[in-house]
């Protein structure tokens, strides 16, 4: 009888080996992935994120989905605009596409006002080429069908919000072959448009909390500075940089104003490879063009935040074939450069950052192309780091 149930009890020890899940050698997602790897789509491209962060500090993202990375047309597949959040640093949500069309939707942009509320641009090709498509969130809603803010022409759409909850939106047109832009100004449910005779291109948008709209953008190898006097009247654009200085192109440049009304624009200039910026102080000239010092690599796509502790300054440097890497250093209000951080730390590409300073916290997106083929795979990351 005793040596019945030692066989039975060895028996059963070994079926529970067998069957025991904790035994299952399958890695799980957190093993497979980057534990920044928000998307984890390994057989699309999903890129040109944008981000922000709600009143209790939670975290909204937008992307662009391009596809099959093995499809031989992904340049001209139909692509779509996707939304994910993170509710008190939990698992991300599941992706809710909001653009829902059949032409190509791309280059997203994003901003949440007081309220919580989302408001999305993007610019759409297909029937009514080259529009500018526009959506929203309530914060406790659902997101609404996308309505366009242009007919055939509004290139490059870039959105803010005031600190009245207005929300503007800047496009580049054209009217009868001449160089224009539009203002577009959300009051009270209802779009306002300005239409500003002037040229404008790979601009990028910051609007004060008192409703002035500031613009940086190429204009031909040099970059420009224009903005409104809180009164939709726009002044003469300022060239901030010569043709000689040659900026690289395109998007390599950003736009930041402080508490104070400081102005702060960054740039890249090509034949250097440097990272250069100049500032604004309230009710002054423009200072000096300065540089971030000992930079290493070939710097792209450079994008800026200011607050008490400073100025932030966040971009991706070419180090080596195939391999870019994100980058983060802080200039104190005294003049002081922080030690450089690299954040993203992998070995393939991390390309085109986004990013939200709220609270001494810095949130980066950015998406990861794996390989070096031109239809290779793009993950969505995000990450934060301290900044005080």
């Amino acid at each position: 009888m005793i040596r019945r149930i030692k066989i039975f009890c060895i028996i059963a020890l070994v079926l529970s080996l067998f069957s025991c899940k904790d035994c299952i050698t399958e890695p799980s997602e957190d093993d497979k992935f980057d534990l920044r790897n928000i998307t984890r789509n390994e057989a699309e491209i999903e890129s040109n994120a944008d981000i922000d962060i709600d009143s209790e500090g939670n975290v909204h993202i937008i992307y662009q989905n391009s596809g099959p990375a093995n499809s031989p047309t992904f340049h001209t597949n139909p692509s779509d605009i996707y939304y994910i959040y993170n509710m008190n640093k939990g698992k991300w949500s599941k992706p809710v596409n909001i653009s829902n069309s059949d032409n190509i939707s791309y280059d997203p942009h994003m901003v949440m006002d007081s309220k919580d509320n989302i408001h999305v641009v993007w610019r759409e090709l297909g029937t009514g080429e080259g529009r500018t498509f526009y959506n929203m969130k309530h914060s406790d809603g659902d997101w609404k069908e996308p309505i366009p803010l242009t007919d055939d022409n509004g290139d490059q759409p870039r959105i803010d919000v005031d600190g009245f909850d207005n929300v503007h939106v800047v496009a580049a047109t054209t009217t009868d072959s001449k160089p224009e832009f539009l203002h577009l100004v959300k009051f009270n449910d209802i779009w306002n448009i300005t239409i500003v005779d002037h040229y404008i291109s790979n601009h990028s948008l910051f609007v004060t909390q008192n409703g002035g709209a500031h613009l940086a953008f190429e204009y031909g190898r040099s970059i420009a500075y224009n903005h409104n006097n809180y009164d939709n009247k726009w002044n003469e654009a300022e060239l901030l940089t010569t043709t000689s200085d040659y900026l690289k192109y395109p998007w390599v440049h950003d736009i930041a104003v402080s508490d104070e009304g400081n102005v702060y624009v960054i740039w890249c200039e090509a034949h250097t490879n440097q990272i250069k910026f100049r500032i604004k102080y309230t009710e002054s000239t423009w200072s000096e063009t300065d540089s971030i010092p000992n930079m290493e690599g070939d710097p792209w796509y450079p994008k800026i935040a200011v607050d008490e502790n400073g100025l932030h300054v966040v971009w991706i440097a070419y180090t080596k074939e195939w391999d870019y890497d994100v980058y983060y250093q802080k200039l104190s209000h005294n003049g002081i450069w922080s030690e450089r951080q690299q954040i993203s730390l992998t070995e393939t590409a991390s390309l085109i950052t986004a990013i939200k300073l709220k609270d001494n916290v810095l949130h980066i997106v950015w998406h990861e192309k794996y390989g070096s083929a031109s239809s290779s795979e793009r993950d969505v990351f995000y990450t934060t780091i301290l900044t005080n």
